[in-house]
């Protein structure tokens, strides 16, 4: 995954946006970009709300980023960063299977009128790129400060409550770097990365499953912190031409602590004090056939270590999770055809997963062995040439297909489906383009066949569907663009996504319905 940050040499002028679409949504957005002999800048800020499709669901965003970039010369440069964020939304709760059949946009019966999730997120950073003789450098630092509070229920005497109070500060820094020269004759590239980063997070609040005049919800008073160092070293060996040999290992390092204050009164086998390490490898080989076409097979060992959620569940401190995975594939591009078709699986040892301990309990967090394959297809296909000469617009269908096969090896549940992934995925778009990209017209579609297994013991089930998505754009001149489009746009009545292993039959997450949105975009 590439992101490429918008800067002052990327993004230079101004730009206005302005939407409207349905359920009452709103977003605006504003940005400017420049340059001069050193230094380049970008500021933008975007505004949203919206109404919701479902009650209790109405949201609002505000996002604000600039950078600066200092240019020391044409191989180097140093930019800073700086990103602010509000996003502040009401949460309706799942339903059951037949409330969903009843009214899909309904408040969940059990949630709180007043439940909502606040977040607000303020991130500063440096990264510094530089060019060797015969590499590329990076060195990068940054710091994030995190206030989130998620009141989950505050209702009658007697429902479920808690709420969630949480400040947390993070530093992180790191450095990559790649080098070409030669091994035993032969090219060869080393890959080096580094990075370290520390997290403080002061949770209050209160939770209990009981709350009586007389006994009040239980305070929250704890304090987490995390660290993780991880170090990685690559090197890539042509052997022949076109033929790689890719061998790499690197180390991790992980620190978790709670401390729980005098307010909890949760078991202080909650606290927690663990350090995980373990080595990691890959082994890889690649082979060109030319500029467009490759194949690969790859082996490689994951570490991840527990998150603070997974370290202190009530069972104790989770075991880290590995996996070895498998990989095989090729990227190509031919005429009228582009695409990547990649088969994988991956054994996991002790995956994060949760477990119903108790028929029609709440359930917990544990370490179950598992098995992950599966495929992952891409295909473009330019169809232009099928309906005109070439002097005419473009089509072209893009097309991604994911298989996956998810099963749990271990325990009673053993060889059931892992649930919350659908195991069939189809997403593919149909877009005209004008030829001089003055306008274009698409027509979309999402499509799980299967829906999503719900517990472990895949008892639960929900239906399929398709999701159809029209949207365009025309350019009107140089500094004026139009668009808009049609979400879900024959109003399909589906499920979004579902609470894995819930307690009781509320796990159905709806989707929006039909939503329809125009607006217009300014540049100058």
């Amino acid at each position: 995954m590439n992101i490429v940050q918008k800067n002052g040499l990327n993004a230079a002028g101004t730009s206005l946006l302005a939407e409207y679409g349905s359920y009452e949504s709103y977003r605006g957005a504003i940005q400017y970009g420049g340059s001069n002999e050193r230094w380049d800048w970008f500021l933008g800020y975007t505004y949203a709300e919206t109404g919701g499709y479902r009650e209790q669901t109405s949201a609002e965003n505000h996002h604000f980023t600039a950078n600066v970039g200092y240019h020391w010369s044409d191989r180097a440069v140093t930019r800073f960063y700086l990103l602010g964020s509000d996003s502040d939304g009401e949460l309706a709760g799942s339903l059951t299977p037949g409330q969903f059949q009843e009214n899909p946009r309904q408040i969940s019966p059990r949630r709180d009128p007043d439940a909502d999730r606040d977040l607000v997120t303020i991130r500063v950073g440096q990264r510094t790129e530089w060019e060797s003789e015969s590499g590329s450098w990076s060195f990068y630092t940054n710091y994030q400060y995190l206030d989130f509070d998620h009141l989950i229920n505050r209702g009658g005497p007697f429902l479920f409550n808690r709420l969630i109070d949480y400040v947390s500060d993070g530093f992180q820094t790191g450095i990559h770097g790649e080098e070409e020269g030669r091994l035993f004759g032969l090219e060869n590239t080393v890959r080096f990365d580094a990075h370290y980063n520390y997290g403080r997070q002061d949770e209050g609040g209160f939770g209990g499953f009981v709350r009586t005049p007389v006994r009040p919800a239980p305070a929250i008073d704890r304090v987490n912190t995390a660290s993780n160092f991880q170090a990685y070293l690559e090197n890539d060996l042509t052997f022949a031409p076109g033929h790689h040999l890719i061998l790499g290992g690197g180390w991790v390092r992980g620190d978790r602590q709670v401390r729980i204050g005098s307010g909890d009164e949760q078991s202080t086998q909650n606290a927690v004090d663990e350090s995980y390490d373990d080595f990691v490898y890959r082994i890889g080989y690649l082979y060109e056939l030319n500029e467009k076409t490759q194949f690969f097979v790859n082996y490689s060992q994951n570490f991840e270590i527990p998150a603070f959620s997974e370290a202190t569940e009530d069972n104790g401190s989770l075991d880290p999770q590995r996996a070895q995975t498998f990989e095989i594939g090729t990227r190509f591009e031919h005429d009228f055809l582009k695409g990547e078709l990649t088969y994988y699986r991956s054994a996991i040892e002790d995956e994060f997963i949760f477990e119903q301990v108790a028929a029609d309990g709440p359930s917990t967090l544990t370490n179950l062995d598992s098995i992950h394959q599966g495929v992952e297809a891409a295909l473009r296909i330019d169809l232009t040439s099928f309906v005109n000469d070439g002097s005419g617009p473009r089509l072209q269908l893009d097309q991604v297909y994911q298989w996956n096969d998810f099963e749990i090896d271990a325990g009673s549940d053993r060889g059931n489906r892992l649930p919350g992934v659908s195991e069939h995925v189809y997403r593919g778009r149909l877009r005209l383009e004008d030829r001089d990209a003055r306008w274009n017209v698409s027509l979309a579609a999402e499509w799980l066949p299967e829906g999503f297994v719900v517990d472990n013991a895949n008892q639960n089930k929900t239906d399929g569907f398709a999701v159809w998505r029209l949207a365009g754009e025309y350019q009107v001149n140089d500094g004026l663009t139009l668009y808009g489009g049609v979400d879900n746009l024959f109003d399909k009545t589906f499920v979004n996504n579902v609470v894995v292993n819930p307690d009781g039959d509320a796990f159905i997450n709806p989707g929006d319905g039909r939503a329809i949105y125009f607006g217009l975009k300014m540049e100058w």
